[in-house]
């Protein structure tokens, strides 16, 4: 099965933007479990104190969980990296294609925003229903 440029041309930006998700995934699910031991740690204290106060702040874990998680906030880790992998594959193809040399660029961004979006999703989902 041969491929044409375009095609190849897709195909690397995809793989390249699931590898950047995959590895940045791996990383924040890192510092999400070190700020789970915080938070349990602080729980353990007889002093009530806020988790957010004392281990990683509330934005930042909002951050990250968009990050790593994407639009499952409470789902499975897997089914949450899966959905979000395919996406950041197919935004890396498409820009790679229409982008051609700028495409690293327009993946990043897209990326930023992407993640901002979810960020404020998760921070106003906890006061709407």
């Amino acid at each position: 099965m041969r491929l044409d440029k375009t095609q190849r041309r897709f195909l690397a930006g995809a793989v390249l933007g699931l590898a950047f998700f995959l590895i940045e995934a791996g990383v924040v699910e890192i510092l999400l479990a070190m700020d789970d031991a915080c938070r349990l740690q602080v729980s353990r204290l007889r002093l009530p104190t806020d988790p957010f106060a004392v281990c990683m702040a509330e934005w930042k874990w909002y951050l990250l969980r968009a990050i790593s998680r994407g639009i499952l906030w409470d789902g499975s880790p897997l089914a949450s990296w899966l959905i979000m992998g395919g996406f950041y594959g197919l935004v890396g193809g498409l820009s790679a294609q229409f982008f051609r040399r700028r495409g690293i660029v327009v993946f990043l961004l897209a990326q930023a925003a992407v993640v901002a979006f979810l960020a404020g999703l998760g921070y106003v989902r906890q006061f709407v229903g």
